[in-house]
């Protein structure tokens, strides 16, 4: 076992040239990811 992390982009489906680059820690096992709120109110319209 070890830790994955990854770079990724979350975009505004809205207005795609809104988006915010996270980086991550891989959980292959999970089904959702979670992204704290403050960051996707960053890209709202």
């Amino acid at each position: 076992m070890g830790i994955v992390k990854v770079k990724f982009r979350v975009y505004n489906p809205a207005d795609m040239s809104k988006y915010i680059e996270v980086d991550g820690i891989v959980d292959t096992e999970a089904v959702y990811s979670v992204i704290a709120s403050s960051l996707l109110n960053s890209i709202r319209n």
